[in-house]
């Protein structure tokens, strides 16, 4: 009877959810939103993407930066690199080639870049960018996970795009 009753309790315990999965259309990719950040659905892309920033701030606005994306490109690994290298308004490095995510071999990229910004009542403004991104290389195309942060901001939200893109992982479905 003990036993009866201890299985019952564990049956009845609500469940709780601790994160927000997230399928990356055109794939059997999913992720798991990190809590320090939330899903913009008012984002589109040409390739399939997911996208994430800041939640909004006390006066209800979002930030622009940093943002996440998650982006299924078609095309290969060694093409993202050479473009990526060939920018020349850009500096690009590439960091490791060694890692995996979800058994998938991965390339870590970093680069900075400056950003110009025209505004309609007149005058402009420019300011320093970094991108950090994390390649999953699936041969005939490639899984970017990305963010874009001010240079200053950048360490402050690197475990949080480490922990978005170390979430990705594969389905059957």
């Amino acid at each position: 009877m003990k036993n009866f009753i201890y299985i019952l309790l564990i049956l009845t315990f609500p469940k709780i959810v601790l994160a927000n999965e997230l399928n990356l259309d055109k794939t059997n990719l999913y992720v798991i939103t990190p809590q320090a950040i939330v899903y913009q659905t008012s984002i589109t892309n040409s390739q399939p993407s997911l996208n994430f920033n800041l939640p909004k701030d006390k006066h209800g606005g979002t930030p622009g930066w940093p943002d996440f994306k998650i982006i299924r490109w078609n095309k290969t690994i060694s093409t993202y690199l050479d473009e990526n290298r060939n920018n020349k308004f850009s500096d690009f490095h590439l960091l490791k080639n060694n890692v995996k995510i979800d058994g998938i071999k991965t390339y870590e990229t970093s680069g900075t870049g400056i950003v110009v910004a025209d505004f309609v009542g007149g005058g402009s403004a420019q300011g320093n960018v970094k991108t950090h991104a994390f390649i999953l290389d699936f041969n005939s195309y490639i899984i970017s996970c990305s963010m874009t942060s001010g240079t200053k901001d950048h360490e402050k939200h690197i475990s949080t795009l480490k922990e978005l893109c170390f979430s990705i992982h594969s389905k059957v479905e």
